[in-house]
C-alpha cells in the first residue's frame, strides 16, 4: 500500500477556489484509477498552522 501526501499552499483569499478546482479534478479523474482505495483534501484546522484535519 502507498500513501501520497501533496502540501499545496494556497492564499486564505483563493482557498475556496482552489478547492473547488482540486475537487473537481479529483472526481473527474480519480475513479479511473485501478486499485485506488481512496482520495481526501484536507485543510489547515486554522489560519496559517501546518496541523490537518
Amino acid at each position: 500500500m502507498y500513501t501520497v501526501m501533496n502540501r499545496i499552499p494556497v492564499p486564505a483569499e483563493s482557498a475556496a477556489a482552489f478547492e473547488e478546482r482540486f475537487v473537481g479534478s479529483m472526481r473527474e479523474t480519480l475513479p479511473g484509477v485501478a486499485g485506488l482505495l481512496g482520495a481526501r483534501l484536507l485543510r489547515p484546522r486554522s489560519r496559517g498552522t501546518s496541523t490537518w484535519r
